[in-house]
């Protein structure tokens, strides 16, 4: 999350998070050299829509899309998986 107010659902982000795409080639080569092949991406539901319902963050989708093309220059695969209830930031989860 990259916003000075975390609880401000209109100014929230989840943009390079696990990391910036600036990183990502570093993180996959680590991947790669450990010998792994497929990782386990959550996504949770806030980051995509945390401004409300229909509201889409169309900049954290890019991201996501992002990370996936880094990760196939590595030939490595991703599994998206899809979170809505104790990975969110207001469950303790880091979101």
């Amino acid at each position: 999350n990259t916003t000075t107010n975390w609880l401000d659902a209109k100014t929230t982000t989840f943009v390079n998070r696990p990391f910036p795409i600036s990183e990502a080639s570093l993180h996959f080569e680590r991947i790669r050299a450990c010998g792994f092949t497929l990782i386990r991406f959550i996504v949770t539901w806030e980051a995509i829509e945390h401004e409300g319902p229909g509201i889409y963050d169309h900049e954290y989708i890019k991201y996501v899309r992002a990370i996936l093309e880094k990760a196939n220059e590595y030939n490595i695969q991703i599994y998206i998986d899809p979170h809505q209830d104790v990975w969110s930031r207001w469950t303790g989860g880091d979101g």
